[in-house]
């Protein structure tokens, strides 16, 4: 049973062990239990009191011989690149009035897939793209990341 984040692949090495993987959705990243079974067939729990939201990368377990990880699944996106701050602001206004969730991905815009959201995105003139994507990074959220432990 995972308690807390160790680090993350970013900041650390492997040093020879092997790596397995824990898949999560996008609306996963922020629960504090669940039960999951990691890529090499390890049955993981994580029971989290307080922190922020889990990312790609983020280490649950490690010994001297294995060390698992958080990866966060590719989904069906809607993404749209605002001109300006102008259409920026009037693109997170929209998007918030329909109560989805909302990213921000490499200077884009982006929520989960959904029909009327990409047809009232099109309809605006925003030239909405359906891609998959990891929504990883959300807005609105409840702070920043200061310490992993």
């Amino acid at each position: 049973m995972a308690e807390k984040i160790l680090g993350n692949l970013k900041y650390s090495e492997l040093n020879g062990r092997r790596l397995d993987t824990v898949r999560i959705d996008w609306f996963e990243v922020e629960k504090r239990i669940w039960k999951k079974t990691s890529e090499h067939g390890v049955e993981v729990g994580l029971k989290i009191r307080a922190g922020l939201p889990l990312q790609s990368g983020d280490i649950l377990y490690e010994d001297d011989r294995v060390v698992m990880a958080v990866e966060v699944s590719e989904c069906e996106a809607i993404v749209i690149v605002p001109g300006d701050m102008r259409e920026m602001g009037r693109a997170c206004y929209e998007i918030g009035n329909q109560h989805v969730p909302l990213f921000y991905e490499n200077g884009r815009l982006a929520v989960p897939y959904e029909g009327p959201v990409f047809a009232l995105l099109e309809a605006g003139g925003y030239r909405p793209e359906r891609i998959m994507l990891k929504l990883e990074h959300r807005l609105g959220g409840s702070g920043c990341r200061h310490s992993l432990a």
